[in-house]
């Protein structure tokens, strides 16, 4: 409906392997950046905003499995599949085995080989919007971090083989998540805490 070709897609990253080793890399070191954020920002001795950020990390979390675990959904990937030739983080194999996990049932669900599950909503596209969100005062780590995540979010329907609504799903759960920080943490919610 949005004019947006997977397969297309990913057959024209195919055939660019050097564009694809960067979205490789920028996929990966996007699932570290809440933590990159919380440190840049307790070096800067931005302690209420640390506490912000891990308050909407856990909103986010909550939401996103909460909605995926009632409408699980893998992403584009498992629809089409992608090209055999391409190195990817969500490959085909990877994806075969959350679609029989799905159909079969969990057994024992692997920690150190899981590479994620969720499609809608993504949850990188959640992690991309929160750090640059709480890293907006920092301008310095913000103009760095913005320029990340837009090689982010077009590394998410390519390596993690996502819907682009995934990526959509993703933002709603950041701003509701951040909405939801600032009602939690707003200086009279504190103070009717503070005389209870």
């Amino acid at each position: 409906m949005m004019g947006f070709d997977w397969p297309a897609m990913m057959s024209w990253i195919a055939a660019r392997p050097a564009l694809n080793m960067i979205l490789w890399l920028v996929y990966v070191l996007s699932t570290f950046q809440i933590l990159i954020v919380c440190v840049s920002l307790g070096l800067a001795g931005a302690s209420a905003a640390i506490e912000r950020l891990c308050l909407a990390t856990v909103i986010s979390t909550g939401l996103t499995i909460g909605f995926w675990a009632a409408f699980p959904s893998f992403g584009a990937i498992a629809v089409y599949g992608a090209p055999e030739h391409i190195k990817l983080i969500m490959d085909n194999a990877y994806t075969r085995g959350l679609l029989d996990l799905l159909a079969q049932g969990p057994g024992a669900v692997p920690c150190i080989t899981t590479r994620g599950a969720v499609g809608f909503p993504s949850y990188h596209a959640v992690e991309s919007v929160l750090a640059c969100w709480y890293l907006r005062e920092a301008r310095w780590a913000f103009v760095a971090f913005l320029l990340f995540n837009v090689v982010a979010f077009i590394s998410m329907p390519v390596q993690g083989g996502h819907h682009l609504v995934d990526l959509f799903g993703g933002i709603a759960v950041a701003a509701i998540s951040i909405a939801a920080v600032r009602l939690i943490a707003s200086p009279s919610r504190r103070m009717q805490h503070a005389f209870a």
